[in-house]
């Protein structure tokens, strides 16, 4: 029995020497007994552990017939490896039937490494051997209750990392992540260690800053050091990061924070900020940081519920023929009119909108009201003369599967031709996943809807693949029209733009059109249509129909003339004066029964009155 327990079990002299030693001893440490017996305990013992079981005997042989605490130590196995043995020791000397000190031992190293597995792995990362977000919680928190308190943050966000999974796949991402943290650590300071949060997010802890020089410095060092390609499989690769730093106290003395998830909280939206700059960028986080991001919170969780409150209301800014002054088509536009801050601007929550993933909810919104308003414009006011929508496009539509089927059903489902429909993307976008975005291109060019390329010539394109791509229409930038009166670079920029499409049998769309000579020079270069202010503001859909048969003139903008016999439209009122008169009165307007009713008997003839809040 005793040869196959559990536990080893030895008999000691009064000064350590094996008088017996259990067969068990055999099976966990590979000696037999009679290899052990008559000798000394430390033969056996780690030498660092020798001091710490003498202890224990005399502690034993003062206290007769009491087992002492059970100790930890680290005897030789007989292949060399150290096992971790935890023993009980009891002074039985005074025993006839023993006539020794019994030490019970049992074998832990199996659970000891299971632990020192487990707690590896509660504190570093698997990928990069870093320690992680929990490590370096704990590192900061102890040198904020110690009140260690010059140290900072730096936390990276690597740029376009998706880009690097997405274009060479994800064990080269991971590859990339191994390499920039040997990197980072390289370029820490000797005070402060280098932390991976998970995902493309690192942490550079710098202890002992007492200046913002000397987080400048270390910031300098991390740019620099990712500033070299990295070379996988013989290809190289650039990375450059974001870089968000917060201090561990605004001034001498005078502690910032308590908790090491505050300085995380607070680096995290220094980091956001230096994104929404460009890429390799650092932002030193202040108060005031906070203040918008709670607000950003705020104003994403309002948006999304505006759509079934009736808070968003598509608008159209038309698209005007250079050469005859008449509307040829429109771009429907997004407003938002918030029940406390009034109109917002679509620079404000389309950003936000398009991190949150509600954008999505949004443009297929967009695209079912636009198709019941060209359902109304093209069967009356435009009969014959069908007009066209341009809706655009985000980058996380287009990573929808089956996305142009699903338009398509929509605009069965509201009746409408899908030619009547354009779909506008932006010319960046065509960088992150170009060939998965031509297919879904081409598939809403065989399903009958018209594509353009927004915001062209200030992307990177491969003008190599433009003629592959299904594209009728090239939109001009505006920051090539703005001065284009006085600058003939940017005529020529112009003008080149104008001869690709003409090559490759496109139509261009020179936005942001605000004065009369910009329209004449365009018109003069070749330039088909123009779209901009000196025209229209985007208007509402009421204010589409007062827009539709009027011919433009290039002179005096929209003080032309109606092109048609069909009449003026029915001047309907406007959504948001509404929403402005019963939201001065009224605090829960989209509720209001009076609202309602009165909007509903002025649209009694509208196609979209069935949309009215």
């Amino acid at each position: 029995m005793l040869a196959n327990a559990s536990d080893i079990i030895v008999i000691l002299d009064q000064q350590g020497t094996f008088c017996y030693v259990s067969p068990s001893a055999e099976r966990i440490l590979g000696y037999s007994p009679q290899e052990a017996v008559n000798h000394h305990l430390s033969t056996f013992v780690h030498e660092d552990d020798v001091q710490v079981v003498l202890q224990t005997l005399l502690r034993s042989l003062a206290e007769p017939g009491l087992s002492q605490p059970p100790v930890r130590y680290r005897v030789r196995h007989r292949n060399g490896d150290w096992n971790l043995l935890e023993a009980v020791t009891t002074n039985l000397l005074d025993d006839p039937s023993v006539r020794g000190v019994v030490v019970n031992c049992h074998d832990i190293t199996a659970h000891e490494q299971a632990e020192s597995w487990l707690r590896y792995h509660a504190l570093y990362d698997p990928l990069t051997a870093l320690p992680n977000r929990r490590a370096l919680a704990e590192r900061v928190q102890s040198l904020l209750d110690r009140e260690q308190l010059d140290f900072a943050l730096l936390l990276l966000d690597v740029d376009r990392f998706k880009l690097v999974n997405s274009s060479h796949g994800h064990g080269t991402g991971d590859r990339l992540l191994q390499m920039i943290a040997r990197r980072l650590v390289s370029a820490l300071p000797q005070q402060g260690m280098v932390a991976r949060l998970g995902g493309d997010e690192f942490v550079v802890l710098v202890e002992q800053v007492r200046q913002l020089e000397t987080a400048e410095a270390v910031t300098q060092r991390v740019h620099a050091a990712l500033s070299d390609p990295f070379t996988i499989d013989e290809m190289e690769i650039f990375a450059s990061a974001s870089v968000g730093v917060v201090f561990s106290r605004t001034g001498p003395g005078k502690p910032a924070y308590r908790h090491a998830e505050e300085l995380l909280r607070d680096a995290d939206i220094a980091m956001y900020r230096a994104k929404t700059l460009r890429q390799s960028q650092s932002v030193v986080f202040d108060p005031s940081m906070r203040d918008r991001a709670v607000a950003r919170l705020q104003l994403e969780n309002q948006l999304w519920r505006a759509i079934e409150r009736g808070e968003l209301e598509p608008y159209y800014q038309p698209i005007i023929c250079l050469a005859t002054g008449e509307v040829k088509a429109f771009e429907a536009l997004i407003r938002w009119h918030h029940p406390q801050r009034g109109l917002i601007s679509p620079a404000e929550f389309v950003p936000i909108a398009e991190e949150s993933g509600v954008i999505s909810q949004i443009g297929e919104w967009v695209l079912e009201m636009t198709c019941r308003h060209l359902r109304y414009w093209n069967s009356g006011l435009r009969a014959g003369r069908p007009i066209t929508v341009a809706v655009n496009l985000s980058v996380q539509q287009l990573a929808q599967p089956n996305l142009a089927q699903h338009m398509r059903s929509i605009c069965v489902r509201e009746e409408i031709d899908p030619s009547w429909i354009g779909f506008e993307i932006t010319e960046s976008m065509m960088l992150d996943r170009e060939d998965t975005i031509a297919a879904t291109l081409a598939e809403f060019r065989e399903l009958g809807f018209r594509l353009s390329i927004d915001d062209f010539g200030t992307g990177y394109s491969s003008l190599s693949r433009l003629h592959q791509l299904p594209i009728d229409t090239l939109k001009i930038d505006r920051a090539f029209v703005a001065p284009i009166e006085s600058d003939g670079r940017n005529v020529a920029i112009a003008r080149t733009i104008l001869a690709l499409a003409e090559s490759l049998n496109m139509n261009v769309v020179a936005e942001g059109i605000e004065t009369s000579a910009q329209a004449r020079e365009l018109r003069a270069l070749g330039c088909q249509y123009g779209q901009g202010y000196w025209f229209s503001p985007p208007v509402s859909g009421s204010g589409v129909a007062s827009l539709l048969n009027h011919r433009f003139n290039l002179v005096e903008g929209i003080a032309a003339p109606p092109i048609s016999r069909l009449g003026a439209a029915p001047d309907y009122p406007d959504y948001g004066d509404y929403r402005q008169d019963y939201s001065e009165n009224c605090e829960d307007c989209e509720d209001c029964e009076d609202y309602r009713d009165d909007f509903a008997e002025d649209y009694s003839d509208y196609p979209v009155n069935s949309q009215a809040p």
